[in-house]
């Protein structure tokens, strides 16, 4: 028993005044929490871009501190209203401001044009083309690169696809007696 109690460490549980900090800090950091997820809506904290996971990254990191004690409860919240409001003042320069957008999120890269695979952009992000193809298959149900117009990997980290079209069947009926026709295309 003596080895359980020092494996798990159960001291703490001796000071109440601990455990009733560690209650009340983890009840106003899931209010808090809660709040800054639900109030800003979908695009904040979304899959969005990499400056959406590097927000949640911190949050995390910042928020678990206060919980077991490592940080005040007063400046975790103030921190956590400072990041807030950079995100959204970060989001209110991107939407306006094309330059400041791109330098935050970063733009599509190109994967395949016209149905050929560029390559160098493959390498250029350790994307094979087993997982190209995999990506393509699972999403447009294509089982040919020369089927994809063009692919992307999107600011989030999704490979896009644009499928070539296909080109419509077209059938013609003639009416002898009035000669009439109709053309009718399939797409």
């Amino acid at each position: 028993m003596e080895s359980f109690e020092w494996l798990i460490d159960l001291s703490w549980a001796a000071e109440p005044e601990n455990l009733l900090r560690t209650v009340v800090s983890a009840a106003v950091i899931f209010l808090t929490a809660w709040l800054v997820f639900r109030i800003p809506g979908k695009r904040f904290l979304g899959k969005h871009a990499a400056f959406d996971a590097l927000i949640g990254v911190i949050f995390g990191a910042t928020l678990s501190r206060s919980v077991n004690g490592e940080a005040p409860l007063p400046e975790t919240l103030l921190a956590i209203l400072v990041m807030v409001l950079l995100h959204w003042f970060f989001a209110f320069l991107s939407y306006y401001f094309r330059p400041f957008r791109r330098m935050l999120e970063g733009h599509p890269i190109p994967l395949v044009k016209n149905g050929q695979v560029l390559k160098k952009h493959l390498k250029r992000n350790y994307i094979n083309e087993f997982d190209l193809q995999m990506e393509m298959r699972c999403k447009t149900a294509s089982t040919g690169i020369d089927q994809i117009e063009e692919a992307y990997l999107e600011n989030n980290g999704e490979i896009s696809f644009v499928v070539k079209g296909k080109e419509p069947r077209v059938y013609t009926v003639s009416v002898e007696e009035g000669v009439q026709h109709v053309r009718i295309e399939f797409g």
